[in-house]
């Protein structure tokens, strides 16, 4: 029997497939498959966002290399892509908007599209960009409507 004061932890599950993708593990600081299925994986990621605030603060411009990269998702909504959220901290996100001198990390989940290969290349890649805008933009309708609902940080 376990005391109430205890903590369970779960061994994080094995992924089969491609590896996570690098935008993914440059960023996170650390990374735990919580799920996987046909069509998407679902990481636990742990990234710091003190670096993207401090260069949200105008270290980064987009002259010296750094250009913000986004996607945009309906309504005026443009989100920032998953390998400039470091660069770029999303307008959606309550932590870009604050600024603090000492290192911030935050949990996110991040559901990750792979590519099938029994499609067509063109085909397959149209499909993903729709179902991932779609995603997006249930979950934003869901934030605007005051239901409790995942932040959409940035999109892959």
């Amino acid at each position: 029997v376990m005391s109430s004061s205890s903590t369970t932890i779960k061994e994080p599950k094995a992924w089969y497939g491609p590896p996570p993708p690098p935008e993914l593990t440059d960023n996170a600081a650390s990374l735990e498959l919580l799920s996987q299925g046909a069509e998407a994986r679902v990481w636990l990621a742990t990234i710091d966002i003190s670096g993207a605030i401090s260069k949200a603060d105008g270290s980064t411009s987009s002259s010296s290399g750094g250009s913000k990269r986004s996607v945009h998702v309906g309504s005026g909504i443009n989100v920032p892509q998953l390998s400039s959220l470091t660069q770029h901290p999303s307008p959606l996100s309550d932590e870009s908007s604050s600024s603090s001198s000492s290192s911030q990390s935050v949990k996110v989940i991040v559901k990750e599209r792979f590519p099938k290969k029994y499609r067509h290349p063109a085909l397959d890649m149209s499909l993903t960009k729709s179902r991932t805008k779609g995603e997006a933009r249930s979950l934003i309708r869901c934030k605007r409507a005051e239901v409790a609902c995942p932040k959409v940080l940035a999109i892959a």
